[in-house]
């Protein structure tokens, strides 16, 4: 059996949602799992890797995801990225509109475990990490101020 941690990243904090099988009604579930709030910190790092799942999956929206995947990873754990068109598309088509933390954990969760085959369905984790080096060598990482004496005359 699959055991899949789907994740929805905020600022500073992680909701969590557990599956190991697929809801028979996701509206339902989505509306009353107890999801494990997590803040960013070290216990929190080990309440993800007590889990032991099988892949960790988050929605990569902004920077807020990094921290907990350069852990996971780390850690040697499966880590994928669902692209958040799929998730919102995926809670809509199971009857959830509205945007909530605890319904997209649970999206990210079932998607993920409905799609865990299928390579396509998950965002390349390389692309991501490219990108990130891309970026970093865009921004200086040392602002140079010429030196005044070699500007003077003498």
């Amino acid at each position: 059996m699959t055991k899949i941690v789907g994740c929805d990243c905020g600022k500073d904090s992680l909701q969590v949602c557990v599956v190991n099988e697929l809801p028979s009604n996701f509206k339902s579930f989505a509306r009353s799992y107890k999801p494990k709030k997590v803040k960013i910190s070290s216990d929190a790092i080990d309440y993800l890797l007590e889990l032991n799942a099988d892949a960790y999956v988050l929605e990569p929206t902004g920077s807020y995801g990094y921290i907990w995947i350069d852990q996971l990873k780390k850690n040697n754990k499966e880590v994928r990225l669902v692209a958040p068109r799929r998730v919102t598309a995926y809670r809509i088509a199971k009857g959830v509109a509205n945007k909530q933390d605890r319904p997209d954990a649970a999206a990210i969760a079932c998607y993920a475990l409905e799609n865990f085959n299928d390579p396509t369905a998950f965002v390349s984790l390389d692309k991501i990490e490219l990108r990130q080096s891309y970026l970093a060598l865009k921004i200086p990482s040392k602002i140079v101020v010429p030196s005044t004496t070699a500007y003077a005359s003498g």
